[in-house]
C-alpha cells in the first residue's frame, strides 16, 4: 500500500468478498467486509483475531517478543546460539508465517489476499510496539517471497547484524 492509498484508505478487496457481494445483486453494491462479517460464524473468529492483530508484548532478558510465543527455554537457547544478540533473538521469536495460522485450511485461493493481511497486520503491531515501548526503535518487517514460508511478520528491537 502507497501513501496514497493508506491516506484515502483504500486497499483492494478480498476476491472472495467482491464474490460473496455479487450474490445480493445491487443490494449489494455498497457492502463493505464490515459487512461481511455480519454472519453467524463471524464473531469468534473476529474475536479471536484481534490475538492475531494485538498481540499482548513482554520482555524477557532484554527481548521484547510476544507473550504467546514466550518459552524460556528456546529463548536461552538462541540467547547462545546468536551470541546475546537481542535484535536476531527477537527477529526469529516473534515470526508469524500466516500459512503456519491456517495450517487446516486451503490458502491457494487467498495468496493475495494473505499478502495483504500481512502488511495490515504489520500496520497494526507498528502502532501497538510505538506505543507500549515508546523508548525502543522497532522494526516491523514482511516476508512474502520465495524464500519465505508463504507471508511472514515478525519485528526486532533496531537492525539485526546477519
Amino acid at each position: 500500500m502507497n501513501a496514497e492509498e493508506s491516506a484515502s484508505g483504500a486497499r483492494e478487496l478480498p476476491r472472495f468478498f467482491v464474490e460473496w457481494r455479487t450474490l445480493f445483486g445491487q443490494a449489494g453494491a455498497d457492502f463493505t467486509p464490515i459487512d461481511y462479517l455480519n454472519q453467524p460464524a463471524g464473531p469468534p473468529f473476529v474475536i479471536a483475531a484481534q490475538w492475531l492483530f494485538c498481540p499482548e508484548f513482554v520482555e524477557y532478558r532484554g527481548c521484547v517478543v510476544m507473550a504467546h510465543r514466550l518459552d524460556a527455554k528456546i529463548l536461552d537457547e538462541w540467547f547462545v546460539e546468536f551470541d546475546g544478540e537481542v535484535s536476531r533473538i527477537e527477529a526469529v521469536a516473534n515470526l508469524v508465517s500466516l500459512y503456519d495460522v491456517f495450517t487446516a485450511c486451503d490458502v491457494a485461493a487467498y495468496e493475495a489476499d494473505l499478502s495483504q493481511l500481512a502488511h495490515t497486520i504489520a500496520r497494526c503491531w507498528r502502532g501497538l510496539l510505538r506505543m507500549e515501548y515508546p523508548e525502543r526503535d522497532f522494526q516491523v518487517e514482511v516476508y512474502d517471497d520465495e524464500r519465505s514460508h508463504g507471508p511472514e511478520i515478525t519485528f526486532f528491537s533496531g537492525r539485526p547484524q546477519g
